[in-house]
């Protein structure tokens, strides 16, 4: 269940997404049992079917940055799969704080911030700001299960964006 809210858009709806990794990531939306919308991200492109205004999308995965979403398949996937969505290089730093662990670095013009429970080590809130754009993600990540037997993946996300004064809020459970 997806809840999403934008001063110019509120809904909720059900999605189904599927990933084959480091290849494709498919989703699609559904209201009342009907199919509003999918889409299809590969490596180098995005395709998105709106069914609702009878319209279709085919573009570079700059179209994804442009909509507030992560830019770049990788770091889709890596959205998706609950981990660091950039890698942490030799001047991130590392600081124990009573719940876990704090990385915090910069990339590019990025400031990110990794916060990892202390005991199983999972990713539990990223914050990735860049300040002189006002831009601002934050995702909280919960309720971690096995999938598949072999990667603890997160079912319930919290995430808030900002661009200016523009707050978009999502609940993914």
């Amino acid at each position: 269940r997806i809840s999403f809210d934008h001063p110019e858009l509120s809904m909720s709806f059900s999605s189904t997404i599927k990933m084959k990794k480091d290849s494709i990531f498919w989703a699609n939306g559904k209201k009342l049992g009907l199919e509003a919308g999918r889409m299809l991200v590969n490596q180098d492109s995005a395709f998105v079917i709106d069914r609702l205004n009878n319209d279709y999308i085919v573009e570079g995965l700059d179209y994804m940055e442009r909509h507030n979403l992560p830019p770049g398949f990788n770091v889709l996937q890596q959205f998706v799969m609950g981990n660091p969505m950039v890698a942490m290089n030799a001047g991130f730093q590392v600081e124990k704080t009573p719940s876990g662990f704090h990385v915090f670095g910069k990339y590019e013009d990025m400031d990110i911030d990794y916060y990892f429970e202390k005991k199983s080590l999972v990713l539990e809130k990223v914050v990735i700001a860049q300040k002189e754009k006002k831009k601002k993600l934050e995702l909280f990540l919960g309720e971690y299960a096995m999938l598949d037997d072999k990667v603890n993946f997160p079912y319930l996300r919290d995430i808030k964006m900002r661009d200016g004064n523009e707050i978009t809020t999502v609940q993914v459970k």
